[in-house]
């Protein structure tokens, strides 16, 4: 088991998200996160490979509950963390990003990115963004795994996507949005999606139905 001990990310790197407090989680599954503070992206794709392992072969109802939600946070902050560190190659990031958008650990189809939102705070994700888009300004793959983001719907007619979910938290529009290439703010204003059993169309950056 992990210490009682807050285990805190370097609060420079995303100031309001980058906290996080271990010693909440009561999951009897928490020792896997033992030594998160030391991880790099290559140990993040090691852990959630073997936990899809193991949710495989614990069964229909094997998912994991609440360390997801940690697991979740810990991915965004080191994926902060590597975005800075030249030492890291973008195909690493890109291969981390893609893993936890569509890998779901849960009982529930839900992938380690939305549970976060789900179970935690979904202004998290939208923090985790407004940092994540400005590495755009120097390498603009970092826009298209931003775009991936906020388009992905894991629960294809039974759920919203990503940035339908982020759209209302503060700063989105003006922190995330706007520092989207032209092109692409105006790609994701005419991106649209299904929801309730597929009988409706929604506009994914409003509440608006879309007719088809």
């Amino acid at each position: 088991m992990m210490s009682q001990t807050s285990s805190n990310v370097d609060a420079n790197v995303n100031p309001g998200y980058a906290e996080i407090h271990i010693e909440k989680c009561t999951d009897d599954d928490v020792g896997l996160l033992d030594g998160w503070e030391h991880w790099s992206l290559e140990d993040i794709i090691r852990t959630i490979e073997s936990m899809k392992k193991a949710k495989a072969e614990r069964g229909k109802y094997g998912g994991y509950g609440e360390v997801s939600l940690y697991l979740g946070e810990i991915t965004l902050n080191k994926l902060l963390k590597a975005a800075n560190d030249p030492n890291v190659s973008f195909d690493l990031i890109e291969k981390t990003v893609n893993l936890v958008l569509y890998t779901n650990l849960t009982v529930a189809d839900g992938n380690i990115i939305e549970f976060v939102g789900f179970l935690g705070d979904w202004e998290l994700i939208c923090n985790f963004l407004k940092v994540f888009v400005k590495h755009g300004e120097s390498d603009a793959r970092y826009y298209n795994l931003i775009y991936m983001i906020l388009t992905h719907q894991s629960r294809k007619n039974d759920s919203f996507p990503i940035g339908h979910a982020v759209r209302t938290c503060e700063g989105f529009e003006d922190a995330v949005l706007a520092k989207l290439p032209l092109e692409m703010r105006k790609q994701l204003e005419g991106e649209s999606f299904y929801a309730e059993d597929g009988d409706v169309c929604y506009s994914l950056l409003t509440d608006a139905a879309v007719n088809m």
